[in-house]
């Protein structure tokens, strides 16, 4: 049997990860769908055929009426301790956010008992996203069980933001794995070294890529909706200083979620500033033709890098101390710290000298279709 996927039902950046793995997914035994019951299992295995362009492995919510029914003692306990943790100051919640928390918990602990019933010894589980309530318990009854998790994360630490529960967990960069392996809270934390390739010359126009509204980020949607807004602004100052022309903007898929009116704003204000929708290949041009590309604090810094860019990083909110990305040498917070780049790495002997000590400073790494490499067979 090979190993089992553990993913949430949807086609987005914590499933695309594990689900877009061609080898990954042909090798998987099942796959186990996460999360609340929001659509039908064969709803589910259409979108990701849509997505993929072949047939998933077979899906499996992992749960039953029997196993929902055995588990509401052991919830019972477990939210009777949680909500005694909600006496202490500064612990109170909304009932709404309260009921979903416990709707969660139950549910993984329906989750586990489900597995612990019906799973055989020894299987390996691949999870794209943990740390949740129900996903926790459910880890824990599979490694009860002899069984491995894996945590292939789909995007770079922003300081200890990753449950650590997990066997092994496969990091997105070096600078991500060395950094948890300090924490010891995974048995093992991993990076699949990708080789540095040529870095290519520069094309035409500027390239921005920011994810101020991506919906982990801590604090006010609206703070997003500044940051976002002032990204734009600062680096059209930017361009027309330095006679940059061609303004090309990609903002994180979740600025779509946001109500319409702050959508409509976003990108009227950017139309007005003269951006252009920044299309990805085929429809548009690689990542690395363009002039210069500048990106907000994110995981896109790894995927740039890898695709042979160098981009700047405009730091304006940065915060956290235990971040990869404070390692990342390429940082400008204005206008000028821009332009002092772009004449920096004009100079192509320059510019691969720059390109090496990004790469080496983060390390990034390859796809997780290559697991099996770290992944040895149980037992072993």
């Amino acid at each position: 049997h090979g190993p089992l996927l553990a993913v949430h039902g949807e086609w987005s950046s914590r499933t695309r990860h594990v689900l877009g793995a061609p080898r990954l997914r042909a090798g998987a035994g099942a796959v186990l769908v996460l999360g609340r019951p929001r659509q039908s299992l064969r709803r589910i295995a259409d979108l990701w055929r849509c997505a993929t362009g072949d047939k998933p492995p077979p899906l499996v919510r992992p749960i039953s009426p029997g196993a929902a029914v055995r588990s509401l003692g052991p919830a019972l306990r477990g939210l009777k301790v949680g909500m005694q943790s909600l006496d202490a100051p500064g612990g109170t919640h909304g009932f709404s956010l309260m009921s979903r928390q416990c709707y969660r918990y139950w549910l993984g602990a329906a989750s586990a008992a489900w597995w612990s019933e019906r799973a055989g010894p020894g299987r390996d589980v691949i999870y794209g996203h943990t740390g949740l309530a129900d996903t926790s318990q459910l880890e824990y009854a599979q490694q009860d069980g002899g069984g491995r998790t894996v945590h292939v994360v789909h995007g770079l630490s922003s300081g200890i933001n990753f449950a650590g529960i997990s066997s092994l967990a496969l990091f997105r960069c070096g600078a991500d794995a060395r950094f948890y392996r300090r924490l010891q809270v995974y048995d093992r934390c991993e990076w699949l070294a990708a080789r540095a390739p040529e870095s290519r010359h520069r094309g035409r126009g500027v390239a921005l890529y920011t994810n101020y509204l991506h919906p982990m980020r801590s604090g006010d949607p609206a703070a997003g909706l500044r940051l976002e807004l002032a990204s734009l602004g600062l680096v059209r100052e930017f361009a027309q200083r330095d006679g940059v022309s061609d303004l090309y903007w990609r903002h994180h898929p979740a600025a779509g979620s946001m109500p319409g009116e702050a959508t409509a704003r976003l990108k009227q204000v950017a139309a007005d500033m003269g951006w252009e929708p920044l299309l990805p290949p085929p429809r548009g041009r690689a990542e690395s033709d363009y002039y210069f590309v500048v990106t907000s604090p994110s995981t896109i810094v790894v995927d740039l890098l890898a695709l042979g860019a160098l981009p700047v990083m405009l730091d304006l909110d940065l915060p956290v101390e235990q971040t990869a990305l404070l390692q990342y040498p390429l940082r400008a917070k204005d206008a000028a710290g821009l332009s002092d780049w772009c004449r920096r790495l004009e100079d192509d002997v320059e510019r691969e000298r720059w390109y090496r000590l990004c790469w080496d400073s983060i390390g990034p790494a390859i796809a997780a279709d290559s697991i099996r490499r770290i992944l040895p067979g149980p037992g072993q």
